[in-house]
């Protein structure tokens, strides 16, 4: 696990304002778990694809920069896998691990709500295979991108109710 500042802070504050004003397709993100199948699907989050950004200014330089971070770790990154998500107050995410096998597979969540406050939540966190221990996880920081192990069991704590945004991240993953 890794907390660094890999965007361009500018770039970002942009894609924020962009993200907020402007009308995207966002889908209702609704994802079951393999930890807790008897709850089936459930709205968790609202999502975007990360390829519905290409006519923001700025996609070229986003897309090689998620490039160069998995290239740097030998990796490959994935934008059809890759998305924006918006964490209203109250919708915690679900126990999940990225990928089915135990390999080691890279994921990042970028932190994009320049006005965050740290008491308003929305923390992610990571847990034992065995889901029983908290191992990890990171508070939202605007600009920061938390790079971790996809595989390793993890979920998004919601916003508190009393947060004026939406608490909203770039996910990337690899290929």
């Amino acid at each position: 696990m890794e907390l660094r500042e890999i965007f361009d802070q500018q770039v970002l504050k942009e894609l924020e304002k962009e993200l907020y004003g402007k009308s995207f397709n966002w889908i209702m993100n609704c994802s079951g778990s393999s930890f807790n199948n008897d709850l089936g699907k459930n709205f968790e989050s609202l999502a975007m694809d990360f390829h519905d950004l290409k006519n923001f200014k700025h996609y070229d330089y986003i897309t090689e920069t998620c490039n160069k971070i998995y290239t740097d770790k030998n990796r490959k990154f994935c934008g059809t896998k890759s998305k924006i998500l918006m964490y209203p107050s109250g919708y915690d995410g679900l126990i999940h691990v990225d990928s089915s096998t135990t390999d080691n597979i890279l994921t990042t969540i970028t932190f994009l709500n320049s006005d965050w406050q740290k008491t308003w939540g929305g923390e992610i966190l990571c847990y034992s295979t065995d889901c029983k221990v908290v191992v990890g996880g990171v508070v939202p920081d605007f600009g920061k991108t938390f790079l971790f192990n996809g595989a390793m069991p993890h979920r998004a704590i919601a916003p508190i109710r009393m947060s004026s945004l939406l608490r909203t991240v770039l996910v990337t993953k690899e290929q």
